[in-house]
């Protein structure tokens, strides 16, 4: 049997993609927790995305362009503020 409990907290997590070399990168797919939310950055490197987690809670977050895996890394969920992604080779 198995039991499907609703979450009703959720945390606006917004970022910023960046390069080795510090510049902003487009059309990065981030994917949270594989799946449980995901968002595309814009021509400026930001992205935003509703989580369903509260602050401190500590998530898988994956960064994926043109097909590879360019960062994955657990964060902790912050109420205010922003992450910064920084891509790897």
């Amino acid at each position: 049997y198995l039991e499907l409990k609703e979450r009703i907290d959720s945390t606006l997590l917004r970022g910023m993609v960046i390069n080795d070399l510090g510049n902003p990168e487009d059309s990065v797919y981030i994917d949270v927790e594989s799946g449980m939310a995901s968002a595309t950055s814009d021509d400026k490197g930001r992205f935003s995305v509703i989580v369903p987690a509260s602050a401190g809670e500590v998530l898988l977050l994956t960064a994926v362009k043109n097909g590879s895996t360019l960062y994955r890394d657990f964060i902790t969920v912050t109420g205010k503020g922003s992450i910064t992604i920084k891509l790897k080779k």
